[in-house]
């Protein structure tokens, strides 16, 4: 019985430390609200073929990472539990990642209204900026659209969701010049499941 007990009580002295909604305590995240941490970020990563050197849950792996990052760069931010089934592309006929085995996909209307019903709890516990990072190119559109959707319904209050498509933003090449600058060749950096 000991042990049980040891582990219960010694999870808020580590949690009082973490970014993690998933790590802390109903009354922990309120307080930290109420501390002025009123910035929400939902990381949304995906399960989906990488190659068979890459392991399916990359994204949310690296998404999780960054999110975390993030708010405590920020010191005002909790990062929500990572979103891991995102659009991924048709199951029947399999289209897209789904033609490789171990891919999850979600419609992307069904992934929209996860986002929209997460950032909706989000907001009716006080969080004031709510943050949508995606990790893989089909989450994407439909984080913006749910962004501006909930922006434009929430335009008379305080709250507002920031879409951060330049997060997953490879088009404009400065992540791939980065890279080529620390000396990476081009095979290194591959197209999908390189280093990028």
């Amino acid at each position: 019985m000991a042990l049980p007990l040891l582990v219960v009580l010694s999870l808020p002295a580590a949690a009082e430390h973490s970014v993690f909604l998933e790590e802390l305590t109903s009354p922990e995240v309120r307080v930290a609200i109420q501390a002025g941490k009123t910035t929400a970020i939902i990381p949304t990563g995906g399960v989906e073929q990488n190659g068979p050197h890459m392991v399916l849950g990359k994204h949310n792996f690296i998404v999780t990472f960054a999110a975390g990052e993030i708010a405590r760069k920020l010191g005002t931010a909790l990062v929500a539990p990572v979103l891991p089934y995102v659009p991924e592309g048709e199951v029947d006929p399999p289209t897209g990642h789904m033609r490789y085995a171990g891919t999850i996909t979600l419609p992307p209307e069904h992934f929209a209204a996860v986002v929209e019903f997460v950032a909706r709890s989000l907001k009716a516990h006080g969080f004031l900026d709510i943050v949508l990072l995606g990790d893989s190119g089909k989450n994407q559109a439909p984080l913006d659209h749910v962004a501006q959707k909930l922006n434009k319904e929430w335009a008379d209050t305080n709250v507002r969701v920031h879409y951060l498509g330049d997060y997953y933003d490879y088009q404009n090449g400065t992540f791939l010049e980065w890279l080529r600058e620390q000396g990476e060749s081009e095979e290194d950096i591959g197209r999908h499941a390189g280093i990028t």
